[in-house]
């Protein structure tokens, strides 16, 4: 009866159900303990599927005891380098992870890597599994250039023992294109999308819930590339997909409506974006509850999409009510907390608040840091979030040395190409401009464009920023004629790549107008 109740429980929770399952795993489990004792290894399975469970219902502090409970049965029962140990080290490392702690996470991720090995050898698929999940982690702790051998690595193996063709092999691919796009290379990372998606089209057939992944997969490093039109059918296509696979509430549904939501704001169509949003939200609420994780990050991209649309005020509460969720479902330590804290503050600076958003800012840095780490890409962000508060508040003096800390750290973590370093770069000048420094600003934009430009390709919508910013400085430089053509190719990319309605191209139009008038 217990293995019946587990085995059931499992079920739902594949089935997007967690809810339901919880009482029948927790059954299940007390029969298991009461049938076999509390040290049997049928416990373990009990406790791994409940711990699951949890985790999805947003529960991953509730989760954490039963995973090391989980661990120490099984060590008890096989010896501590048995494969089953592995399984348990890698079941305690995910909800590690989920709790913002991947620090503690790799060794886990390390040993379980060793176990398997030894056990199988170096070229068995279990250890192709554990070398990816070990990349994952070093990606999360902002160590990507760590993860790309280990990435290579898996999908060599999982090719050589499965064929070119496998299922698994999309999986393999699908994992070292996100540390591809983790570096800033989604040029590199887009033919390993492309072809994990034929690869999972020719196992599974055109309408497989994995497709819907696949297809959301490429959309997103398509719209890394800067190209949000061609990502949009894509992602439309994944919606149909899971829709008639899953049911239109399922909670893969909202994960689905918020990124189709991100690329219609990407293409300027925020108030397209917003019903996406608000739905996702919903489906988020019903199928999990209102205090789950996944409902406070429906509550940030709907209050996201709600800034840009200049509505920061209808946007506070929802965000307001986001962090307090994610604090009690994942602590107050959280890296995610840290994001929550920082959208909060830009909802607050927008309604000329800027006073409450600092402490907000200050909190969301210092949390980062002590979560990730000093010289993690996310302290970065950080770093430059407080210092724009600072310049809100007429600051820019205590902004720059900010500015600077995060460009340098950017650039160590990410490599001095990355999309990134030319993102810093380019908040860097603008501060340096506002201290009334052109000259020194001059360079920091010509370097943010050639790396914009190698990156991304000459026909990228952040070119055409990258063009204006430029041009703004060379204009305070008295050099208008050098100007007036870089306003000329920022409005021609603009137009092409987001359309002649998008704010951005509005802007770029109006101010080379401007130019052309005087």
């Amino acid at each position: 009866m217990g293995t019946t109740l587990l085995n059931l429980g499992q079920t739902l929770t594949a089935l997007g159900k967690p809810a339901e399952a919880l009482p029948l795993l927790q059954r299940g489990l007390a029969i298991t303990e009461a049938v076999h004792g509390p040290e049997h290894p049928d416990v373990a399975i009990g406790l791994s599927h409940l711990a699951r469970t949890m985790t999805e219902l947003g529960r991953a502090a509730e989760a954490l005891p039963l995973r090391r409970r989980e661990l120490a049965i099984s060590e008890a029962a096989f010896a501590p380098d048995h494969p089953t140990v592995a399984i348990a080290l890698n079941n305690l490392a995910g909800t590690l992870e989920a709790l913002g702690k991947s620090a503690e996470a790799l060794p886990l991720r390390e040993r379980a890597l060793a176990i398997s090995e030894a056990a199988f050898g170096p070229d068995h698929p279990t250890v192709a599994i554990r070398l990816g999940n070990l990349a994952v982690t070093l990606t999360t702790l902002g160590r990507p250039a760590d993860a790309l051998p280990l990435h290579r690595r898996s999908l060599a193996i999982s090719e050589a023992v499965l064929g070119s063709d496998h299922p698994e092999l999309a999986a393999r691919l699908n994992n070292l294109a996100l540390t591809f796009d983790a570096m800033g290379k989604a040029a590199e990372a887009l033919p390993l999308r492309e072809r994990a998606l034929t690869i999972s089209e020719a196992a599974f057939g055109p309408d497989h819930p994995t497709i819907g992944v696949r297809l959301n997969n490429l959309a997103q490093t398509l719209n890394d590339l800067g190209k949000p039109a061609e990502a949009l059918p894509l992602q439309q296509r994944a919606l149909a997909i899971s829709e008639a696979a899953l049911g239109p509430s399922h909670p893969t549904i909202a994960v689905w409506l918020g990124n189709l939501a991100q690329t219609v704001d990407a293409l300027g169509r925020a108030a397209e974006a917003l019903p996406l949003r608000e739905r996702a939200l919903a489906i988020s609420e019903t199928a999990l509850g209102p205090d789950h994780p996944d409902v406070a990050k429906g509550l940030l991209n709907l209050g996201g999409t709600l800034i840009t649309m200049s509505r920061a005020s209808e946007a506070l509460p929802l965000l307001q009510r986001a962090l307090p969720i994610i604090e009690r479902a994942l602590g107050p330590k959280h890296p995610i907390v840290a994001i929550a804290l920082g959208n909060l503050a830009h909802a607050f600076q927008d309604l000329g608040q800027i006073g409450e958003a600092l402490p907000l800012q200050e909190r969301a840095l210092a949390i980062s840091e002590a979560a990730l780490g000093s010289d993690h890409p996310q302290v970065a962000t950080g770093l430059n979030n407080l210092a724009g508060t600072l310049a809100a508040l007429g600051k820019a003096v205590e902004a720059l040395p900010l500015q600077q800390r995060a460009l340098a750290i950017s650039e160590a973590a990410l490599g001095s190409h990355h999309p990134v370093v030319a993102i810093r770069l380019n908040i860097l000048a603008q501060t340096l401009d506002a201290l009334g420094r052109p000259a020194e600003t001059l360079p920091l934009l010509q370097r943010a464009l050639a790396i914009s430009e190698a990156a991304l390709g000459p026909d990228h919508p952040d070119i055409a920023i990258r063009l204006s910013n430029l041009a703004h400085i060379l204009k305070a430089l008295d050099r208008k004629s050098e100007a007036v053509p870089l306003l000329q190719r920022a409005l021609a990319i603009s137009e092409a790549a987001q359309g002649p309605d998008h704010p951005t191209t509005a802007a770029i139009r109006r101010t080379l107008g401007l130019q052309k008038q005087r």
